[in-house]
């Protein structure tokens, strides 16, 4: 299990801070591992609330002071 929290303070004061929660799990059955991440994050590209379909967004988006959540999953087979 591990956990990570990042801040990121900016120099501006119109800019807001970045900032990432991320909680994960490796799994190991060799040869197969995986790992599980689940991220929370605030303007932080590229959590950032993209409005489109691009999925392209950056920390300065329309919603991007919200927190928003993502999922990671990496299986790999080491042979």
């Amino acid at each position: 299990l591990y956990s990570d929290y990042s801040l990121m303070r900016k120099d501006q004061r119109e800019w807001d801070d970045s900032q990432m929660f991320t909680l994960g799990a490796q799994f190991l059955a060799m040869p197969v591992m995986a790992w599980l991440d689940l991220t929370w994050a605030r303007n932080a590209n590229p959590y950032g609330g993209a409005e489109n379909a691009s999925g392209f967004t950056s920390a300065t988006s329309s919603g991007s002071n919200r927190w928003y959540y993502r999922t990671n999953l990496n299986i790999g087979y080491y042979f």
